[in-house]
């Protein structure tokens, strides 16, 4: 059974990092730091994390958006179309846009976080290389439309825009990407049958 005690010291630690890492990116989360804002002594902080950077690590992990397989029963066209609207509100989110930069920071110094966006990329990369098939499947896309290349056309605009924040990232500007993901790829028509 779990310790109740335990598990809200560990949310009040991961909350306390995550507001250090918005404020002061990641070198605001020191551990005397998360312990002074959380009110977590330190000696409980190293029994759930053995090092500062196993609880940043956790802290990017926790905040973390999950991308979830539209309704299987839409038409697959309108399942990208609803995909894309999932990703402009992830890509849209306050937190997430000041999570992202950092992380992408953080990447070219620190293997250990380097792999955080290598499994959030492949977690990402099986939900829409998935919903890329059905559309394929259905007749909407091209086959090509399934390479590392297309991934990256799709979910590229979200993150560009969200980084940059020159235009709003919301249904519309949804939208508009998915439809020209869906121009560029889509599927040829024999007319000679």
């Amino acid at each position: 059974m779990v310790n109740a005690r335990v598990v809200r010291s560990r949310e009040s630690v991961l909350a306390a990092a995550r507001q250090l890492l918005l404020e002061g990116g990641p070198p605001a989360i020191t551990v005397d730091a998360v312990a002074a804002r959380s009110g977590v002594a330190k000696s409980t902080l190293y029994r759930h994390w053995a090092t500062r950077d196993e609880l940043v690590i956790d802290v990017f992990q926790s905040v973390a958006p999950p991308l979830v397989e539209p309704d299987p029963a839409l038409p697959a066209a309108d399942a990208l179309r609803s995909f894309g609207r999932e990703l402009g509100r992830i890509a849209g989110d306050p937190e997430w846009q000041c999570m992202m930069p950092a992380l992408l920071s953080l990447k070219l110094h620190e293997r250990d976080y380097a792999m955080i966006q290598e499994t959030m990329q492949d977690q990402q990369r099986v939900v829409i290389n998935d919903l890329l098939q059905r559309c394929v499947d259905e007749g909407v896309l091209r086959q090509e439309a399934t390479s590392d290349t297309s991934f990256t056309l799709l979910v590229g605009p979200f993150m560009f825009a969200s980084l940059i924040g020159v235009t709003t990232v919301d249904d519309a500007f949804a939208d508009t990407v998915v439809e020209h993901f869906i121009d560029g790829h889509r599927a040829r028509v024999d007319l000679s049958a």
